[in-house]
């Protein structure tokens, strides 16, 4: 009967899949946030918010097959563990800023 009551281990499958919700999460609330930021403290015009929006996706344009060619070259855990304290750290800088 005791063992009836013990927590289920926690397995890696379980740690990624709540990090990736908790990370997909904050990616939709910044979708919907940024929008009505610009919209309520820049007064922008629609255009303007679509020019917001469509900024945000330059650096992936950018930047995106030169670091495809070396994160593929190396291991996966430590590239997804740094890219999430960057943006993390990004993150937070922007909101020190403002």
């Amino acid at each position: 009967m005791g063992d009836a009551l013990a927590p289920p281990p926690r397995s890696s499958f379980a740690r990624y899949w709540t990090a990736a919700a908790i990370s997909s999460l904050g990616s939709a609330v910044t979708a919907v946030a940024v929008p009505v930021l610009v919209v309520q403290l820049l007064g922008a015009t629609p255009f303007e918010v679509g020019v917001v929006n469509a900024a945000q996706f330059v650096p992936y344009a950018l930047l995106g097959l030169t670091a495809g060619v070396y994160t593929d070259r190396w291991r996966r855990k430590p590239v997804l563990v740094w890219a999430s304290i960057g943006r993390a750290l990004s993150w937070a800088r922007s909101r020190s800023c403002g």
